[in-house]
């Protein structure tokens, strides 16, 4: 039977694929090797993260917005299954840079 560490796992996978956007699913045969590429060459901080996010979701969201879903996503990937973030953790985590996001629209006016 399917644990939900293994569907948290999965989903990290999918807002991974969002994250780096078709750059590098083109460039890597699978979202796997796309992560085990991060992994292994990229602290997952947000300064070396940029290297590889999409760019239309750099010109598009603000920087903390992408930080919390950058950090949910890194805690729901993670190799230890017992670290990873509940359902409902990761829910408010997306809410959360939604509403931080729909607020940084707001200042500036969009």
């Amino acid at each position: 039977m399917k644990k939900l560490e293994d569907d948290i796992y999965s989903f990290g996978f999918i807002l991974l694929e969002v994250l780096v956007g078709p750059s590098i699913a083109k460039r890597e045969a699978s979202v796997l090797n796309a992560t085990v590429y991060i992994h292994k060459n990229i602290i997952l901080q947000f300064t070396g993260f940029l290297q590889i996010l999409d760019q239309v979701l750099q010109a598009t969201c603000c920087k903390e917005s992408l930080s919390i879903v950058i950090s949910i996503t890194n805690k729901c990937i993670s190799t230890k299954s017992w670290s990873r973030p509940s359902i409902e953790d990761v829910l408010w985590n997306l809410q959360y840079a939604s509403q931080v996001q729909t607020t940084a629209d707001g200042d500036h006016g969009v």
